[in-house]
C-alpha cells in the first residue's frame, strides 16, 4: 500500500481533459447557440461543472500532499474532494435564477 497521497502530476491528464472539454465546450456553446434558446441551458451548466472540476483537481491533489492525512488520500478521494470544492465555489449570477441567465448571456455573447 502506498504511504503518500498521489502526486499533482498524476492528476494532470484528467485535469487537462476536463478543462479542455469544459471550457472549450463553453466557448463553442457561447459562440454558436443563441442566448434566447433555452434548450442548451443544461449543457451550459454541465460544461461549466466540468471546467471548474478540472481546475479543482490539481488544487485538491496539492492540498492532500501539503496536509497529509491518515490514511493517505487516493485518486478517488482527490476526485471527490474536487467535486466538493467545485460545488461549494460561488457560481456566476446567471445560474442562481433562470430569469437572470439570458440577460447575462446577452452581455457576454456576440450578436452576429
Amino acid at each position: 500500500m502506498n504511504s503518500t497521497s498521489p502526486s499533482v502530476r498524476s492528476v494532470i491528464p484528467a485535469s487537462a481533459l476536463l478543462i479542455v472539454v469544459g471550457w472549450g465546450g463553453l466557448f463553442f456553446l457561447m459562440n454558436t447557440i443563441a442566448p434566447t434558446d433555452w434548450k442548451p441551458l443544461w449543457l451550459f451548466y454541465f460544461l461549466a461543472v466540468l471546467g471548474v472540476g478540472g481546475l479543482a483537481l490539481p488544487v485538491t491533489a496539492f492540498l492532500n500532499l501539503r496536509f497529509p492525512g491518515k490514511p493517505p488520500a487516493t485518486h478517488v478521494v482527490i476526485a471527490r474532494q474536487a467535486v466538493w470544492l467545485e460545488s461549494s465555489s460561488p457560481r456566476w449570477p446567471g445560474c442562481a435564477s433562470g430569469e437572470y441567465l439570458p440577460r447575462c448571456w446577452r452581455c457576454c455573447w456576440r450578436w452576429d
